[in-house]
């Protein structure tokens, strides 16, 4: 929406890393995934090149995880061109999930650590979309707080009646981005129900 004259492009381009490697991760709770997150973005050195976090009742982690229980799936890539470096970046990673109590998850949900933080989702494609009408809320929150917000923002949805006549349910995701957590709360609802979107509203 700004008027200018462009006087310079720079365009940078940056080599393909040699190696990449992934591993998920299953928390028991909001609280635990929020301290690991927590611990590994505030490193010097943050070991992950991408991550991101879902609920475990999201239906892309319900189609991957086998049964598995817990509160959320965190997914890890870790790239770069010097392969025993990123073996030590993951056995850090996974020293932090498992100090508080996480859970390595399994191969598929490696798999979508590999593919789902990095933009090659090739199984999204196979598996079917659960909801419709949705509505997304993307937050930037500083971290230390970020916690106590995101349940804020539960906690005012949770108060609005008619969700269980609509079908309506809050979900979560969760990315570190700097001294920032992007909170995602999604809220959709089932395709049969004629009033949902407006109960969105």
């Amino acid at each position: 929406g700004a008027f200018g004259l462009i006087t310079e492009v720079v365009y940078r381009t940056l080599p393909i890393p040699k190696h990449m490697k992934a591993i998920s991760y299953v928390t028991p709770s909001m609280e635990v995934t929020w301290a690991i997150q927590l611990e590994l973005s505030a490193k010097e050195r943050v070991p992950y090149t991408n991550t991101i976090m879902f609920e475990m009742t999201n239906y892309m982690v319900k189609a991957i995880a086998d049964g598995i229980e817990g509160y959320g799936a965190i997914f890890y890539a870790v790239e770069g061109d010097d392969e025993a470096d990123i073996d030590s970046r993951i056995k850090e990673i996974s020293a932090v999930c498992e100090k508080h109590g996480a859970i390595h998850g399994n191969e598929k949900m490696d798999h979508f650590a590999m593919t789902g933080t990095t933009g090659t989702l090739e199984m999204v494609r196979d598996v079917p979309s659960n909801s419709c009408p949705f509505m997304t809320w993307e937050s930037m929150f500083p971290r230390s707080k970020s916690l106590e917000f995101t349940k804020g923002l539960q906690d005012a949805f949770k108060s609005v009646e008619g969700h269980r006549e609509n079908a309506t349910a809050a979900g979560l995701y969760l990315v570190p981005m700097g001294h920032i957590f992007l909170t995602g709360i999604t809220i959709r609802s089932g395709f049969s129900t004629p009033e949902a979107e407006e109960h969105l509203r």
